[in-house]
């Protein structure tokens, strides 16, 4: 056995799962700190932390809100004010930000970590990009007060599967990333939703450490987290959600697209290598042909 931090982790074929690739650098749309002229009107930002593994708590330097309109899978029922958009490996975020009052100035769009103990307090700290405000300029654009979100799957009252994220291992074969206690393996089916159907599924960190959960296949409603009603920010779709350690978040989705085989993973990619990563396989419901 080898410490690290304090903490004991059997040395195997796989590798302790403290591990983390985490850059120098960090570019938007491929360059590391860039500029955009705007001028002082309103802009539509679509936002997507492509990290491996870092989280970004994403605001504006002058302290201008952020105005969530919606997910990376669709508009929310209703645009919410936010001073910061925490997003971690594959999450998204479309919002608005209003330039109107900064004509001469220079905006930087940049990450900042929450104070140690709150949500956020692991993001990455970093001046992401800078907006150079001109003049103004004609902007006929409106926000309406309720958006053409999608409309949401009937949530089943019963949970069909519980999807368990935590290292596990033993002196034999070494610590890894597990899905309810299995590291991966592309041969294994997990589970077996039927096409047509409507699914709720439980997502539990049962680790000292946050992971973001993905889930292939569908676009998914965020029923509870923890036990309440999601966030404002969390009532559209969704298929990839941050989990704090011990936190639990249930979910729901319809099965309409395809069927064959689809991964659920962490998206924390070194957690996905070492393991953290399970399969489950959209099967056709023979039910309906009868």
């Amino acid at each position: 056995m080898v410490g690290h931090g304090g903490a004991m982790a059997w040395v195997g074929p796989h590798a302790p799962p403290n591990d983390a690739t985490v850059g120098t650098h960090v570019p938007v749309n491929g360059r590391h700190a860039p500029y955009l002229p705007v001028s002082a009107t309103r802009y539509r930002l679509r936002l997507l932390n492509a990290s491996h593994f870092s989280a970004y708590s994403i605001g504006l330097s002058d302290g201008r809100p952020l105005l969530q309109i919606g997910t990376g899978n669709g508009l929310l029922r209703k645009p919410v004010v936010r001073d910061r958009v925490l997003l971690g490996p594959a999450q998204r975020a479309d919002v608005i930000v209003d330039f109107h009052d900064a004509s001469g100035r220079d905006v930087v769009l940049d990450s900042v970590p929450a104070e140690p103990g709150a949500t956020g307090a692991d993001a990455r700290r970093a001046a992401l990009m800078q907006f150079r405000v001109g003049a103004d300029a004609a902007d006929p654009s409106r926000l309406p007060a309720r958006l053409p979100a999608p409309q949401l799957v009937k949530v089943p009252a019963t949970v069909s599967k519980t999807w368990t994220f935590d290292p596990d291992g033993h002196e034999e074969h070494g610590t890894f990333w597990s899905v309810n206690g299995h590291a991966y393996d592309p041969d294994r089916i997990d589970h077996r939703p039927r096409l047509g159907t409507v699914e709720r599924w439980r997502l539990r960190n049962a680790s000292d450490m946050t992971h973001y959960v993905h889930i292939h296949a569908e676009q998914w409603r965020t029923v509870l987290r923890d036990g309440k009603a999601p966030p404002p920010w969390e009532q559209g779709l969704e298929d990839t959600w941050r989990l704090e350690p011990g936190e639990v978040v249930e979910v729901a989705a319809r099965f309409e697209d395809f069927t064959g085989p689809f991964m659920i993973h962490c998206h924390m990619l070194d957690h996905e290598d070492h393991g953290m990563m399970a399969r489950f396989d959209v099967v056709p419901d023979r039910r309906q042909r009868r």
